[in-house]
């Protein structure tokens, strides 16, 4: 038994120790995102809490005032308090209002604040990190708490000065009449703390237990709102189907709901209950003790009103203490995610200059994280500048994955991966970045105009509106980007006020165009160009491909093997490996594999 209690009192010595900490992080984090509101509302929250005793008084004196009227017909003393107490309520409303400012301007100053801090851990984060679903967890989490708990934490410490300068300034006066009164005050309220700081815990029990499903049935919902799925969702007829999915797992909520909350709902009647007949029991004593001292009705009201918001402020203070206990959890969470160096890139102190002469993989074998297949074996072979290569094979032979560790987005489970000569690990990835023009099979549709859509492909010159547009003629677009409302100022995708859409294919000819804006890049890498174009785009788009980047290294993946005939190498991948290796003619001739996939699409053209 005892040794029971000792491990409970470290582990709450543990708790109160970590929610310090979290606490200072806290203010701090406050601190840097607004200085200026977080110091003006703690001066108004301090003046404020000063006043609110004041108030009590004020209005004791007005009593014994009117009482003294009654009993001698001069009402100037009264007048005179009267005017005090309409004044201070006066000023008390002022500040509140300032205080409702001051919290709503920092509110703002803090999410945008929180914003950047994320973004910029974001842009550390190693691409590896989101083939863990619990990741999406987790991110999803701060997303939708940091900024709120944050506020909250700040707006429950004004309220805890608050309360402090309150008890403070009625401690001043109740001590001179009973100064155990205030004892019984505070052990009134604490059953309810306990009540609900179990209810907390509990809550963020299940909070985290649920979270997973609540992100899905979230993306279930967004279905229906996507321009998209519109089509898919009529023809199938996946309405009910969807929608009996959220509102199962809504069910399921409210019924584990419904135990919960009942047993918490009778244990915070009990608790308040007894804070309740506490505090009879207390008023009762004042009663008692202003006969036995002879006290005005003044005074009388003036300890019932300060014993009222003696107790007010004591559970604010416990609710304060609840509240940080509550939000401490949540907003854990953030500082965990922002002191995690395990998800990020590692950082390559060499930055690549003069560009990429040739990537060579030796012995290199890679498999997803939390996956036992392999998706890439005992790769060997050379990249070198001026020459085009073509990766090849059937779904799922590797050659996307094949892409990702040419980008260095993924790091060899096995081997090793030169880039001139260097451990890519070493290299600064954003000066390795610069050097490739890459256009992924599952390229983004971004909600910007088309200036923007097309200059993405080089950010640093995102501006250089002729080259934008030299762009588009290169990859074909420019005839119909011409036709739309305001041109390249045009705004795209659907869903948006005075926006446009585009069909899958012309969006794949605003992909091509962000490689041919990066005229910078030596390396230029196109996962399936060409899948939704027609015949005499693709064949304008693969002619123009070669005359622009005749002297770069390129690299494709395509399915159409009539597009890479005329590359200098093509890589024939089966079940992760390398099959076959050379030139059209020479695989042709001697690779069963590549022989049966050239076969099979020629005859299609038969």
């Amino acid at each position: 038994m005892l040794a029971k209690i000792k491990r409970e009192s470290k582990k709450g010595k543990e708790s109160l120790s970590k929610l310090i900490h979290i606490m200072v992080k806290t203010y701090i984090l406050i601190w840097d995102g607004s200085k200026k509101y977080m110091f003006l509302s703690f001066a108004f929250t301090i003046f404020s809490g000063i006043l609110v005793p004041v108030t009590s008084i004020i209005w004791g004196r007005f009593i014994n005032a009117v009482t003294d009227a009654l009993a001698n017909n001069e009402i100037s003393n009264a007048i005179y308090w009267m005017i005090l107490s309409v004044s201070i309520n006066i000023i008390i409303g002022t500040i509140g209002y300032i205080k409702h400012y001051l919290s709503y301007m920092e509110a703002q100053c803090m999410n945008r604040y929180i914003s950047k801090i994320l973004f910029d851990k974001m842009r550390r984060v190693k691409v590896s990190a989101f083939d863990d679903s619990n990741f999406y967890n987790y991110v999803q989490k701060i997303n939708n708490e940091s900024v709120t708990r944050t506020s909250s934490i700040m707006q429950t410490s004004l309220k805890c000065v608050e309360s402090i300068v309150s008890i403070i300034s009625t401690l001043v006066i109740f001590i001179k009449f009973d100064f155990g009164i205030i004892i019984y005050c505070f052990l009134s309220c604490l059953p309810v703390l306990y009540i609900n700081m179990k209810i907390a815990k509990k809550q963020y029990d299940v909070y985290n237990h649920r979270f997973e499903k609540l992100r899905y049935i979230i993306n279930l919902k967004n279905i229906f709102t996507r321009y998209e799925c519109v089509k898919e969702l009529k023809v199938y007829r996946l309405h009910e189907f969807i929608s009996n999915k959220i509102l199962n797992y809504n069910d399921k909520f409210i019924n584990e709901d419904k135990k919960i909350r009942s047993r918490f709902t009778i244990e915070n009647a009990i608790a308040d209950g007894v804070k309740n007949v506490l505090s009879g029991a207390l008023k009762f004593l004042v009663l008692i003790k202003t006969i036995a001292n002879r006290l005005q009705i003044g005074q009388f009201v003036t300890y019932i009103q300060l014993l009222d918001q003696l107790q007010v402020d004591i559970s604010i203070l416990f609710n304060v203490v609840q509240s940080f206990f509550e939000d401490g959890l949540y907003i854990d969470d953030l500082y965990r995610f922002l002191d995690d160096l395990n998800i990020e890139e590692k950082k390559g102190g060499i930055n690549l200059i003069g560009g990429i002469q040739t990537i060579e993989f030796i012995n290199v074998s890679f498999k997803y994280p939390g996956l036992e297949r392999w998706a890439l074996k005992n790769i060997s072979t050379k990249f070198c500048q001026g020459d085009f290569y073509a990766l090849v094979g059937i779904n799922g032979a590797g050659k996307t994955t094949f892409i990702k560790l040419i980008l260095g987005l993924y790091e060899p489970t096995e081997g090793r991966i030169l880039v001139n000569g260097i451990d890519l690990n070493q290299l600064n990835k954003e000066s390795y970045f610069k050097m490739f023009a890459t256009v992924f099979q599952d390229f983004i549709k971004y909600p910007f105009n088309v200036y923007e859509n097309i200059g993405i492909g080089l950010i640093e010159n995102i501006d250089n509106c002729e080259e934008i547009e030299q762009a588009g003629i290169l990859s074909d677009i420019d005839s119909i980007i011409q036709r739309l409302p305001s041109k390249y100022n045009t705004k795209l995708l659907r869903e948006w006020n005075e926006a446009v859409d585009l069909s899958h294919g012309q969006w794949q000819r605003i992909a091509l165009s962000r490689a041919f804006f990066n005229k910078n890049a030596n390396v230029v890498i196109l996962d399936e160009p060409s899948s939704a174009l027609d015949p005499e785009a693709e064949y304008n788009i693969f002619r123009k491909f070669e005359e622009i980047s005749e002297h770069k290294m390129r690299i494709v993946i395509s399915h159409r093997l009539s597009n890479i005939k005329k590359a200098t190498c093509i890589i024939l991948l089966k079940d992760g490996e390398i099959v076959g290796k050379g030139d059209h003619q020479d695989l042709y001739d001697k690779n069963e594999d590549y022989q049966k996939l050239y076969d099979m699409q020629a005859e299609g053209y038969v």
